[in-house]
């Protein structure tokens, strides 16, 4: 029920391209409205500060086209809280990391995007910065950028959806989920902290999610590739974090040029 206590029946698990979407906080379910889908949390991931996130989500609804944002509380016939609902995006979008970022394989693309050129790529990076400037001018901060929580309409590469909104930094709510490489190298700095990071007690700043954004939109624009993708022994978040940067290299011949090999310095000169 929801906290209105109207009844919502639950329907199978909501399904992307085949796969059950589920994740390590809980499950997607259909419901029996139209257009409307609910996240049930596993019980580990019930705290009473979710709770309260969402109720502040509730009263603040940004009413931004194409963020999937919180629309009810869900709870159980006995009165534990459980979840929410949210609308759901088309049938036809896709997460980019199961679809734009896989576009360099040519069996994905023949499957999901032949027709795509690239200015759909473009379209799908120009229309998420979009949403992204409208959040930040709403005080929000997605926190965790990264692929999974933009879904792009495959039959319409300017329509972009974003999902997983009850993880955002909002109302003094910190995100508490994130991937390394897509973290800004001076959160470290800017709060003193050593050692691995513990995203339920950081507030990143606007910079940061930008940052975070850019590193997406150049995978978008570079079939997947990883921006601080090297030659070198590096992975991504040392050589994140030692600003090695391969591609802004003039020339290809100089003895350090360390862009991987394949398509993305054609790619980079010609953008």
């Amino acid at each position: 029920r929801t906290e209105e206590g109207s009844p919502v029946t639950l329907g199978l698990l909501l399904t992307e391209d085949g796969e059950p979407a589920e994740g390590g906080e809980g499950a997607l379910f259909l419901t029996d409205t139209e257009g409307t889908v609910a996240k049930i949390y596993n019980k580990e991931h019930l705290p009473v500060g979710r709770r309260d996130k969402l109720a502040e989500m509730l009263a603040h609804n940004p009413g931004i086209a194409g963020l999937c944002w919180p629309s009810h509380m869900l709870y159980t016939r006995d009165g534990v809280f459980c979840g929410y609902t949210m609308p759901r995006a088309p049938k036809n979008a896709l997460p980019l990391s199961k679809s734009v970022l896989k576009i360099g394989s040519p069996s994905q693309r023949k499957a999901l995007m032949a027709d795509w050129t690239r200015k759909d790529l473009i379209r799908t990076a120009l229309a998420a910065a979009r949403m992204m400037e409208q959040l930040h001018k709403n005080n929000i901060l997605m926190g965790d950028v990264n692929g999974g929580n933009f879904m792009v309409d495959l039959k319409d590469s300017s329509r972009v959806y974003v999902v997983d909104t009850d993880s955002f930094q909002f109302g003094g709510f910190p995100c508490p989920v994130g991937i390394e490489k897509f973290t800004h190298p001076g959160i470290r700095e800017r709060l003193n902290i050593r050692g691995p990071l513990d995203f339920k007690t950081i507030l990143r700043t606007e910079d940061e999610d930008d940052y975070a954004f850019a590193i997406l939109v150049f995978e978008i624009l570079f079939l997947g590739q990883n921006p601080f993708a090297t030659k070198t022994d590096l992975d991504f978040t040392q050589a994140m974090a030692q600003r090695r940067f391969a591609y802004a290299e003039v020339e290809r011949n100089s003895g350090d040029f360390e862009v991987p090999d394949g398509d993305n310095w054609m790619i980079w000169k010609n953008l």
